[in-house]
């Protein structure tokens, strides 16, 4: 048996290894352009129909105006103004009409037809008499064609004085506008482009073929005046298949048809597989020869980035090996991008762990507009404060030392593990923040780290909240282990100190002042289940109207010697 050579085992792995990607490449490389080319002939079709439509628009709307113009010489003039003047000054602006109009019949307010007029030199023609009632609107309706002209009404005159004018617009203008859009490029067919009414026959243009193919394939049921609508569609006529576009004129109740054959839209296809082919095979044959010299140069660095990328996607953001990065062509650049991509992807993921983790231990403590405010700006936990204006809450179970004597150390905390929980998640969704737990009591503050305007209303409503789950959990906790509790809350805003307190080691997030004192004495004079504010807090309520509060009186709070107002918030 005769042994295959080297080289002959190299040639037969290029063919099998370069031919099949290379062809692939050209079916899809066809496949590409056809679609390419299909979205070309769509957009002309379409840019074709909507340049008709924009051009019968523009001549409707001078023949709309022609006849407003007419119109005016009917509205009511002055008292002196004769009949025979009125026509007269009818006639000549009809005259400057008769492009658009060979006649124009006037109509009263029932309706009924007065007289016709026309230009000098035109016989024939005039109106109904008596219009339709579903004729007489407050805007211009159009009629359905007959003989080259489509009849409009146009009302005139005040809703008292309402009369109408009624007019047959040529179509001869249309139709050789509709059949010059047909003639230019790529169309280049003078019955490719019609203009159809809403029982879709032809309005203008000398259409060849049937309608009802392309509209089975836009939509059945469409309605012309429905919308706005420019589309294009593939359709077959006559088992011949086709290329359309549509653009509706809602205000006519008409549409632009465009219609082509396929093959001619696509004509330069054939050529483009040719080319593709042809393409396809120098490449084939350009592989084969540059494998055979330097396969292995070319291929190795290309190895080692595909196993970084697949590194990569696998999330691990190893270097890039030696032999890419030693290149000085543009693989070296791309393998040493590569690797500065790799390296930024890793810092970015450890910043982000990071970050998630700090945010979610800073979270089990601080409010989270603190704790973003802490992510975004790390040299906010440098030690130092800002004077605030803030509202505090204290709340404290009331009686805690009797309850904790007569309960097992667990079901202590366990119960103000409860209560705590509970009371965290009201303040925070109340936009405040825990500053901290005292034994059996919460500190929460609103106003830090930014003041909004309604900080002290939602300071009130979560103490308001929090009265009515300690109710609501007093239930479960009498089924549970057979105790109630009672809150005493104290609220009041002033002026304070906020910011980090400590050492650079260990620092608390809090507020220093006098408005901390103020509300932990008005805690500690609250009863059980009562709510106690000041008048400071009372003064900035947003919605006080809402609040039911109750004047205890002026009390001179312990420790302190200046009297404070007190409020109880009533249930």
């Amino acid at each position: 048996m005769r042994q295959v050579g080297v080289y002959t085992r190299a040639v037969a792995l290029v063919l099998c290894v370069s031919v099949p990607p290379v062809v692939a490449l050209g079916v899809g490389l066809v496949n590409q352009n056809q679609h390419a080319l299909r979205l070309d002939a769509d957009y002309h079709h379409l840019l074709l129909a909507e340049r008709a439509r924009a051009d019968v628009g523009h001549s409707f709307d001078a023949a709309l105006h022609a006849m407003e113009r007419v119109g005016e010489a009917i509205q009511p003039g002055s008292p002196s103004k004769s009949e025979q003047e009125t026509l007269s000054e009818l006639a000549r602006r009809l005259g400057e009409a008769q492009k658009y109009f060979s006649f124009v019949s006037i109509y009263g307010p029932d309706g009924h037809r007065r007289g016709t007029v026309r230009p000098r030199g035109a016989d024939g023609g005039e109106g109904p008499q008596q219009l339709a009632p579903e004729l007489l609107g407050e805007s211009f309706r159009i009629g359905a064609v007959t003989d080259q002209a489509v009849p409009v009404i146009l009302p005139v005159g005040a809703d008292t004085e309402r009369m109408w004018v009624y007019a047959q617009l040529e179509l001869t203008e249309l139709t050789r506008l509709v059949t010059s859009l047909g003639m230019r490029p790529p169309l280049r067919d003078s019955g490719g482009v019609a203009l159809v009414d809403g029982s879709r026959h032809v309005v203008a243009g000398q259409f060849r073929g049937q309608l009802e193919p392309m509209f089975q394939a836009l939509e059945g049921d469409m309605r012309f005046d429905g919308r706005d609508l420019s589309i294009a569609t593939e359709f077959s006529e006559g088992g011949r298949p086709m290329l359309g576009a549509l653009a509706t004129m809602p205000a006519l109740g008409w549409a632009v048809v465009v219609k082509r054959p396929l093959d001619q839209a696509y004509e330069s296809l054939g050529s483009l597989r040719l080319a593709v082919a042809g393409a396809v095979l120098v490449a084939i044959l350009a592989a084969i020869l540059a494998t055979l010299v330097g396969a292995r140069w070319l291929t190795t660095p290309v190895r080692l980035l595909t196993e970084s990328t697949q590194a990569l996607a696998e999330r691990r953001f190893s270097a890039v090996d030696e032999r890419v990065l030693r290149r000085t062509d543009e693989i070296g650049v791309l393998g040493r991008s590569f690797g500065e991509m790799a390296e930024r992807l890793a810092q970015s993921e450890q910043t982000m762990l990071e970050e998630a983790r700090v945010r979610g231990a800073l979270s089990r403590f601080l409010a989270p507009a603190l704790v973003e405010r802490l992510i975004g700006e790390p040299d906010a936990l440098a030690l130092g404060g800002h004077m605030r204006t803030v509202t505090v809450m204290f709340a404290d179970v009331a009686g805690f030392s009797r309850l904790a004597e007569s309960l097992p150390p667990q079901t202590v905390m366990a119960l103000l593990n409860e209560l705590f929980t509970f009371a965290t998640e009201i303040v925070h969704r109340r936009g405040g923040m825990i500053d901290k737990f005292i034994g059996d009591a919460v500190m929460a503050v609103w106003g830090v780290p930014e003041e909004k305007a309604d900080d002290t209303q939602q300071a009130l409503d979560a103490a308001e909240e929090l009265r009515r789950w300690v109710e609501t959990g007093n239930r479960r906790w009498q089924q549970k282990w057979g105790v109630e509790i009672q809150l005493g809350i104290g609220i009041h805003s002033g002026k304070v100190i906020a910011g980090n307190m400590g050492s650079p080691r260990r620092m608390d997030y809090t507020v220093i002042g006098d408005a901390v004192n103020v509300a932990a004495r008005l805690e500690a004079e609250a009863a059980p289940g009562q709510i106690l504010i000041s008048s400071a807090t009372r003064e900035r309520l947003s919605n006080i109207e809402t609040v039911n509060l109750r004047p205890v009186g002026v009390r001179v709070l312990g420790g302190r010697s200046e009297t404070t107002e007190v409020f109880e918030v009533a249930l």
